[in-house]
Parts: structure tokens; sequence; C-alpha cells
């Protein structure tokens, strides 16, 4: 009985772990990488709105998952006039950077 108890914490255990890999993690704001990774999304945000030109921004979340390469999902806050954050998820395939969502909402 007690082989099959640790067989099946060996499971559980394996099991959490294997949820874990591969998923978004934590990391600080101020990274260099994820600054610019947002000054990247920022700038595709000029592209499609003028409201975005020469507009600074704080970055008030980031995470990172490892892939081909790496995702960052970062929430900026612009200084505009009206309050609002960005969601960007941007995939990093080593230096060539592509923002795959962007996500406007109310602060």
């Amino acid at each position: 009985m007690k082989f099959f108890s640790m067989i099946m914490s060996f499971f559980v255990i394996a099991h959490a772990q294997a949820q874990l890999m591969g998923g978004f993690k934590s990391i600080a704001v101020d990274d260099a990488q994820v600054i610019k990774a947002a000054e990247f999304g920022m700038a595709s945000m000029e592209e499609t709105d003028d409201k975005y030109k020469d507009v600074t921004f704080t970055v008030t979340d980031a995470s990172r998952q490892v892939v081909a390469g790496l995702n960052y999902l970062i929430v900026v806050r612009p200084t505009l006039a009206t309050c609002e954050d960005i969601t960007f998820k941007i995939w990093d395939h080593f230096g060539t950077y592509k923002v795959t969502e962007a996500t406007v909402s109310a602060c």
C-alpha cells in the first residue's frame, strides 16, 4: 500500500509540474527586453492610430513564455488624456518582434 501511495504521489507531482512548464512566468517590468518589446508594441500602435504618436508609457505588468523564441505578455499604460491600458502579446523570434495580439481597455 505504501508503494502505491508513493507512485500516486509521483504522478500527482509530475502532472502539476507539467501544467506549469511552458506557461507564462512573471518578470520585472523594468527588464530591458520587456522595455524593448513594449516599445515595439507602442510603435505598432502609432502606425494604426495617431493618438499614440510620441506618447510615453509605463509598463505595469509583464510575463514571458519560452517557445520557439519568447512570447511576452505586456501591459502598458500610455500617458494620454483618457486612462487606458494596452495589453500586448509580442513574439520575439531571436530579435525579430511581431505583435500577435493587442487589446485596449479602460483603466
